[in-house]
Parts: C-alpha cells; structure tokens; sequence
C-alpha cells in the first residue's frame, strides 16, 4: 500500500516538475522558434511589396489602386510581429535567453528592430529596405538575400543614383 502511494506521490511530483519546466523553458523557446519561422514568411512575402503599388499611369491614375492599403496592412503586419518577438524575448526566462542566443547564435532585438524598420519602409525602393532585412536575417540568422557588402552598395547607390 505504502509503495502506491509513494509511486502517486512521485508521479505527481514529476508531473509538476514537468510542466514548470515546460512553461519556464519549453514554451518560451518554442514562441521564439515561431516568431523566428513567422519573420522568415514575412521577409519572403514582402520582398515584392514596395513602391511601385503607388506608381501612376499617366493620367495620374494609381496602377494599383488598392496599392496604398496593400502597403498599411503589410506594414500593420510587420509591425505587429516586431511587437510579438519584442515581447516573447523580454518574457522569457534568462536560461532562454541565453539559450538562443549562445547556442543559435540568434538576436531577437536586432530581429525586432529590423522588422520594425523595415514596416516604415516599405513604400521605399528595395536599396533602401535591404538594411532592415538584413537585420533581421542577422538577428534570427536566416539565410542572406544579401551580404553586408552588398547591402552596403545597394544603399550607397541608392543615395548616389548617378555614380
């Protein structure tokens, strides 16, 4: 009888040991991970998102009329995303932290700023938005569009279009 109930105890025990340590440990990483794959979709769906939405034809007529609002939610978007990494990062444990940052190599502020940045710019031409991509490629270490050599001529040529 005794051993039933030191083998309930015990089950009881480990199960609430494993669940703190999911939710301390497990669901902080995983929200991170997520926000991590939800950055990368932004990145490729926007890519084509730009400044040509508020290209006129010569009337003065938008190509695109629903252009401008094409360009607020995908901003709206990234925005938004940008909050929820801010927050998943200021919200997880140090361990977490720390985690995915010495072991993944992965910068979640530099992610959020970049994301941030970039829904600021998204009316701008491509030259101009490649540094806010790259920063948050940089921060979750997705893989380069660019390298920062590139992204480095893309703005200059960008500033001095005549060069």
């Amino acid at each position: 009888m005794l051993e039933h109930v030191a083998g309930s105890i015990l089950a009881l025990a480990l199960g609430g040991v494993g669940w703190i340590t999911f939710h301390l440990f497990g669901a902080p990483y995983t929200d991170l991970r997520q926000l991590r794959r939800e950055s990368y979709e932004a990145l490729i769906f926007t890519a084509n998102v730009g400044s040509w939405l508020l290209d006129h034809d010569e009337d003065g007529n938008l190509y695109r009329p629903d252009g401008p609002e094409i360009l607020r939610v995908h901003s709206e978007d990234l925005r938004r995303l940008s909050v929820k990494v801010t927050a998943a990062d200021e919200m997880a444990t140090g361990a977490v932290r720390y985690f995915v940052r010495t072991c993944h190599g992965w910068d979640p502020e530099l992610a959020a700023r970049g994301l941030m940045a970039l829904s600021t710019s998204l009316q701008e031409p491509f030259g101009v938005r490649a540094p806010e991509r790259f920063r948050v490629e940089k921060g979750f270490r997705l893989p380069h569009e660019m390298n920062e050599e590139d992204v480095r001529a893309e703005m200059k040529e960008h500033r001095d279009p005549d060069r």
